[in-house]
């Protein structure tokens, strides 16, 4: 299994000046080389596109117009690679420009990557979000900013870039807010169907009211997961070992930060010293084959259920439940701490 980090794709790109006509730049766009705009010191002004052009020409404009007539003055860009994809999940726009501390354009990033074979999820966002309390009193913690951006809308991104764009979204607590977010927030290039729980069905109920809706493996995540993790990878390997369920494992390592004695009876036989436990737990993240989803007896039912018993279950009626361990970051951002932790590593 190959698993690795995601690293945005560094694009070709030309840096013309304002007093570039409009059909130079297309020369090196039909190649497929990025335009970045600059002053006559070299400094990042923009970046012009096909798009800008084709609203230009539609506009009456010309080929022998300058390029400072159509270009993209708004474009985004940074001094910092490590903060790309935060702007990206903000911005939603197809990549970025990198300058250096002198507002010279440095690189270009891609951020599109291989496109998953699903292309369909389910976002578990019902929960109450007690842990963050008193936060969620008045908001959903789907709705919780983390680094600037709200929980859901950071996977909501993840998932976008790998080209999930059927996505199902199960609300319960505070649903009315979820359902107007989204009726605020522009994620044009996705189809969003809310899934309604009347009463609280936990982190496995929500799945019965998919039933015969959906006729396609899909991935379940939950709203307050932040992971790297590469879905089309995962895809892959779910429909390659022929999975009905597939669950996502992060290693995590516990230190006893004392002595742990070795005893036999009332013999000390050894002394181990503050001994780390490491152990694969569930990371929030799974994939589910639709022919499993339809036909178990699991979830003929609306009622409560939580994951660990549904799976457990499933595993005794003899499905095929796997296991993707993964190395990549991931955090469950569900506490006040946890908050912070991701918080500093954003920032630090």
């Amino acid at each position: 299994m190959q698993v690795g980090p995601v690293t945005n794709l560094s694009l070709n790109f030309k840096a013309l000046k304002l007093t570039t006509c409009v059909e130079e730049a297309l020369k090196y766009l039909n190649e497929s080389i990025r335009v970045v705009v600059v002053d006559e010191k070299g400094f990042f002004l923009g970046t012009l596109t096909d798009g800008d052009i084709r609203r230009h020409l539609l506009k009456s404009g010309n080929l022998q117009d300058e390029i400072s007539i159509c270009a993209n003055f708004n474009a985004i860009f940074t001094d910092s690679e490590s903060k790309a994809f935060d702007l990206f999940t903000a911005t939603q726009a197809p990549y970025i420009v990198i300058t250096n501390d002198d507002k010279i354009p440095t690189k270009i990033l891609d951020t599109r990557v291989d496109k998953s074979p699903i292309k369909t999820a389910f976002i578990m966002a019902g929960g109450k979000g007690t842990r963050l309390r008193p936060i969620t009193n008045s908001i959903p913690k789907p709705l919780v900013k983390v680094g600037g951006i709200p929980l859901i809308d950071r996977v909501i991104s993840r998932l976008r870039k790998y080209g999930i764009s059927n996505l199902f979204i199960s609300v319960n607590y505070m649903a009315d807010k979820i359902i107007e977010h989204f009726n605020t927030t522009n994620f044009s290039d996705v189809d969003i169907h809310f899934v309604k729980e009347e009463k609280y069905l936990g982190t496995a109920g929500a799945l019965s009211l998919l039933k015969a809706k959906i006729n396609h493996d899909f991935l379940v995540v939950n709203a307050d997961v932040i992971t790297d993790i590469n879905y089309t990878d995962l895809s892959q390997y779910h429909l390659n070992n022929k999975a009905n369920i597939t669950i996502v494992a992060k290693d995590h390592k516990i230190q006893n930060p004392y002595g742990v004695l070795d005893i036999q009876q009332n013999r000390v036989l050894n002394i181990i010293e503050k001994p780390v436990y490491e152990s694969y737990v569930a990371a929030g993240v799974y994939v589910i084959s639709a022919e499993f989803l339809n036909s178990t007896h699991r979830l003929n039912s609306i009622n409560f259920l939580d994951m660990p018993d549904f799976i457990l279950g499933s595993i005794s009626d003899g499905y095929n439940v796997v296991c993707y361990p993964i190395h990549e970051f991931w955090s469950d951002v569900g506490t006040h701490k946890a908050i912070e932790e991701f918080e500093m590593r954003a920032n630090g």
